[in-house]
Formats: structure tokens, sequence, C-alpha cells
């Protein structure tokens, strides 16, 4: 008899494109669920419908500097998916080149 263990889900913050959505990748094609975090929406679309797993991921458009934005990501990666197990900060935050 085999024991099922829950499927684990990743938060990726920076993960619309490059490395953040590569990670968002690998995860997904290892069972995980993942969140993956950005500041423009359209740019979470397109890596959503580019990641293609449906259900399994969430794109929560927002600035990772902004602490609502961090909170209310957690709120509902943990609602959609049962639980966080894993952070991959990836987004770059550079205060000193402007928007």
């Amino acid at each position: 008899m085999s024991v099922q263990t829950p499927a684990r889900t990743a938060l990726i913050t920076g993960g619309s494109r490059g490395i953040g959505l590569a990670v968002a990748g690998e995860l997904l094609d290892r069972g995980m669920s993942v969140c993956i975090t950005g500041r423009k929406q359209p740019g979470l679309d397109a890596a959503v419908d580019e990641l293609a797993e449906g259900d399994r991921v969430l794109a929560v458009a927002g600035s990772t500097a902004d602490p609502e934005h961090r909170a209310r990501t957690v709120a509902l990666a943990v609602e959609r998916f049962g639980s966080l197990d894993i952070l991959v900060n990836n987004a770059g935050i550079n205060p000193t080149s402007g928007p």
C-alpha cells in the first residue's frame, strides 16, 4: 500500500519571465503547485499561458517591496493550494535605478 503525500506549493517572486519562470516550470514538472508574482499582470498572464498547467498555477501582480502585496499573496496561495512550502526569492529590486 502506498501513502499519497500532499502536493507541495512554491511561491516564486519575479516568476513572470527568465529564471523565475524557468524555476516555476521545473517545480510544476516535479508535481508541485506554484504561485508566481510579478509587477505587471500582462506578463503574468503570458507566463501562466506558457506554463499551461491550469489550476496548479496562481499569478498575483504587485511589488515585492509592498508588505500588503506580500501578505495578500501568501494568503491567496494558502487559500488556493492549502499550504505554502517553498519560497523562491527571485525578484530583483533596485531602488536606485528608478521605475
